[in-house]
């Protein structure tokens, strides 16, 4: 059975908004009881995709919109995140080596590794002629 948690919101791409979407990914999951560690995890790769949006596909425009859209899907939940930024498929992007990551003293880039291990699946929807669809799925924990 699905059901809308939170129905395409609309966010503005700034970074104080981060907070603002982390907000909102927590109490919708909150409604649905889900347990705070899914909750972080949610939140996390949430911000991880969004501030990927800001800084790289929207180039810090702080005027461009990012929708949130949460679903309860029974056993799982999943966030819908939709921007209208040029098309770009995160699943495209490898892991890096972390030994090299960590000798270069990198200090971004992990974002789709990260969200990779928060989230239980992570599909790319295309959009039409402009902008992205990436959705994070979470199979629940038993215990609350």
């Amino acid at each position: 059975m699905e059901k809308f948690l939170v129905k395409r919101e609309k966010f503005i791409s700034k970074k104080i908004n981060l907070e603002k979407i982390r907000e909102c990914v927590g109490k919708a999951l909150e409604k649905k009881s889900v347990h705070e560690d899914d909750i972080y995890r949610m939140q996390l790769a949430t911000d991880e995709a969004c501030s990927n949006i800001i800084m790289h596909n929207y180039d810090e425009d702080t005027n461009r919109p990012i929708f949130i859209s949460i679903k309860d899907l029974g056993d799982k939940v999943s966030i819908l995140i939709e921007d209208e930024g040029d098309k770009f498929n995160p699943l495209d992007i490898t892991d890096p080596n972390l030994d090299q990551y960590i000798e270069k003293y990198k200090k971004n880039g992990l974002g789709v590794y990260l969200m990779r291990r928060l989230v239980d699946e992570i599909r790319y929807h295309t959009a039409a002629e402009q902008g992205n669809k990436i959705e994070l799925i979470k199979y629940l924990s038993k215990s609350k």
